[in-house]
């Protein structure tokens, strides 16, 4: 576990790089936005003066209904936004820890309880349910009786068969429903089983009945053709003529089906509503557009003005603006400098803050902020090894010999260490390690190699003595899941061990 690896070294906390400038695009002037602005309300009066002549043309001729079309999309759209909603809603409650640890431990019971609480969550979910890599479902679904062809299709998916999604199922027609499914995955991604809940087909038949109108029905069917749910009626003596959309991520079809429509509407009423609309659109444009304009000119103006008040603040990460026009757009150059500038400052300070100066190692701040995580993923059964070191015999050496040992020590823990381990410098002669997956049996002869090389390297280091070498003194502690419930007692034991090690114990455990 903790030979020494290829590319050794801890994880680097580098500040991320300043993003580089966008190159100013060319925006048009003032001047020039109004004259195509009046150049598109002349384009517009001629395209509804043709607008207005083809109208003429076919004034007597009977107009046809076009909106079943816009209608059909617009339930369609409404039905795979709900589905979005409700696979996003499912895709969280898989990613939670808890749903991961019940199938991790495959616990029936607390699976039960789990699929009550989800049940409050999702109020208008009919079951939910869990199920494991064999198959198996843990604890019965809230609310759901499942038949056996759901059963089926359920052990389908869990072996990453194709199903026609979402499955819909109605043989047993009091608990007729389809079910959304995802998978849940560990922390490295790997499959542990699958989360099902299923909804009753009211809910979908609420929705079509919420945006159907007199004389129209809407027909949902799955991929087999079979109706999963429809709402509305037409009369006996009607011509009907229909559409069908499809349900996209689905496999579903939305069919709407009305009369036809009637050619008693006046043409000449329609013309007329026509030229009103268009001449009101006309009067709008001519608004909007000197509108606009105006405020375009004054929201430039402001976003370059709060740039350069948050730039003055000493906020080098604001957001440049983004101005419409060229007048504006002309002074971003010298602001892009001025906060290029302040960002490379703020990336310095964050660095210094965060590393040693002398060996470029994490510093007690970094220590303590990367332990609290180290300790988060120790209660989560992940094994971590608190190293405390001393570099024994150093406060004897010049201060020249000294610094040469801190770096040579600093270099080596970062030759045995693993980059998902951090080394740590936490004071003149205090250094410490954070091992992630630590085994207790490979801790010790893993800080004896260190030792040996650390003890080696001196030797032959061109500005280290013979009789000017140091020696290290070692002691670590494991944090245990249960028994830790206070992250100082994890420190105060690898302090204890610290010093309690000494020449004839060189490295001990706590």
């Amino acid at each position: 576990m903790y030979q020494t690896p290829e590319h050794g070294g801890p994880a680097i906390y580098a500040s991320p790089k300043a993003s580089p400038t966008a190159p100013v695009r060319r925006s048009l002037s003032v001047k020039t936005r109004a004259y195509l602005g009046a150049a598109l309300i002349i384009v517009l009066f001629l395209a509804i003066s043709a607008i207005n002549l083809s109208l003429a043309k076919f004034y007597y001729q009977p107009q046809t209904g076009n909106g079943l079309t816009p209608r059909l999309q617009a339930t369609a759209q409404l039905i795979e936004s709900r589905l979005s909603y409700l696979r996003e809603l499912i895709e969280h409650i898989a990613r939670q820890p808890t749903t991961q640890d019940l199938l991790d431990l495959d616990d029936a019971d607390g699976a039960q309880r789990w699929a009550m609480q989800v049940r409050r969550f999702l109020p208008q979910a009919s079951g939910v349910g869990l199920l494991n890599g064999n198959g198996n479902i843990l604890g019965e679904p809230a609310s759901q009786h499942l038949g056996p062809l759901c059963l089926s299709d359920l052990g389908q998916l869990s072996q990453g068969n194709h199903v026609k999604s979402p499955p819909v199922h109605q043989g047993i027609p009091q608990l007729a429903h389809f079910d959304l499914t995802t998978p849940v995955l560990d922390e490295a991604d790997n499959p542990l089983g699958l989360l099902f809940v299923s909804f009753g087909l009211d809910y979908l038949q609420a929705l079509l009945r919420d945006h159907s109108r007199n004389d129209e029905q809407f027909v949902l069917r799955d991929g087999h053709g079979d109706i999963i749910t429809q709402w509305g009626s037409l009369a006996s003596d009607t011509t009907p003529h229909s559409a069908s959309q499809s349900i996209r991520h689905s496999n579903w079809q939305l069919q709407l089906t009305e009369a036809a429509p009637s050619h008693s509407s006046s043409g000449f009423l329609s013309l007329v509503i026509f030229n009103i609309s268009a001449f009101l659109l006309i009067v709008g444009s001519l608004a909007l557009l000197v509108r606009r304009h105006t405020r375009r000119v004054e929201g430039d103006f402001q976003q370059v003005r709060s740039h350069i008040e948050q730039l003055a603040s000493g906020r080098a990460d604001a957001k440049p603006p983004s101005p419409g026009l060229s007048e504006a757009a002309r002074i971003l150059p010298a602001l892009s400098d001025i906060r290029h500038n302040l960002g490379t400052q703020q990336q310095q300070l964050i660095r210094q803050s965060r590393t040693d100066p002398l060996t470029g190692l994490a510093n007690r701040r970094q220590f303590n902020a990367e332990f609290a995580r180290a300790y988060d993923f120790a209660r989560r059964s992940i094994p971590v090894c608190v190293v405390r070191i001393r570099l024994h015999g150093i406060d004897t050496l010049p201060e020249k010999t000294a610094r040469h040992a801190v770096k040579l020590l600093a270099q080596t823990l970062l030759q045995v260490s693993r980059k998902i381990d951090l080394a740590a410098r936490l004071g003149d002669d205090q250094f410490a390690l954070l091992l992630f997956g630590a085994k207790r049996d490979g801790i010790k002869p893993c800080l004896q190699r260190l030792r040996d090389s650390f003890h080696d390297q001196q030797h032959t280091h061109p500005d280290i003595a013979d009789d000017e070498t140091c020696t290290l003194r070692c002691g670590y502690t494991l944090i245990h899941r249960h028994r830790d419930n206070d992250p100082g007692q994890v420190l105060a034991r690898a302090e204890q061990a610290l010093r309690e090690a000494g020449d004839e114990r060189q490295v001990i455990e706590k």
